[in-house]
């Protein structure tokens, strides 16, 4: 199936104004839940041709290790919480918004060797990256190009030996709109686990 996710196309005119349709339900409301459950990460240069195609999601994270275009899956624990933006007053009682700015901030709680030394050389280089993110029931935010951030690791070290390290990311990036929404193909399925 091709992308669901479509253009916005704003009216030039307010009196042209359609707005989009809309559906709620008392019977059987539909719920989104919380909580960023995996990451999906590549190079910025390499988007997908079809979010809603498994063999591509699966082909991509079954590439070698030394491909750019490898996908590889983080398990995570995280949120995205309200965008923020800038409000600038304009003459007649009207506003102008600058460009949302989104934060992402996830967690790995499995710091082993190869997990640490991951974020490590991420923090290093420094370099922008391409994200999806996919959420408890399986809804994924990015679309086809998925979301290009910039951001850093950091290790964190609890003082109580009951807690886990942790490895906590902060990564930003700026849209006029929110991601494209889509349910991964292979959410529920162990694809990509080991990346």
């Amino acid at each position: 199936m091709p992308t669901t996710c479509e253009d916005i196309t704003c009216p030039e005119n307010c009196a042209d104004l359609i707005l989009p349709p809309t559906k709620f339900s008392d019977c059987s409301p539909e719920g989104s839940l919380g909580r960023i459950i995996a990451i999906y990460e590549t190079g910025v240069n390499y988007p997908l041709t079809d979010e809603n195609s498994p063999s591509e999601w699966e082909g991509r994270m079954n590439m070698a290790d030394d491909n750019p275009a490898k996908i590889r899956k983080l398990i995570v624990i995280g949120d995205m919480p309200a965008s923020e933006s800038t409000e600038i007053p304009m003459s007649g009682g009207r506003i102008f918004y600058g460009l949302e700015q989104y934060t992402i901030n996830p967690r790995i709680d499995e710091v082993n060797q190869e997990n640490y030394d991951y974020a490590r050389s991420q923090n290093k280089c420094n370099i922008r990256r391409k994200f999806w993110v996919e959420t408890t029931n399986g809804s994924t935010f990015g679309g086809p190009n998925g979301i290009d951030v910039s951001g850093k690791w950091k290790l964190v070290i609890p003082e109580s030996d009951q807690e886990l390290q942790t490895l906590t990311g902060v990564f930003k990036f700026k849209s006029e709109t929110m991601p494209c929404r889509f349910m991964h193909p292979l959410h529920g399925t162990n694809a990509g686990y080991e990346s």
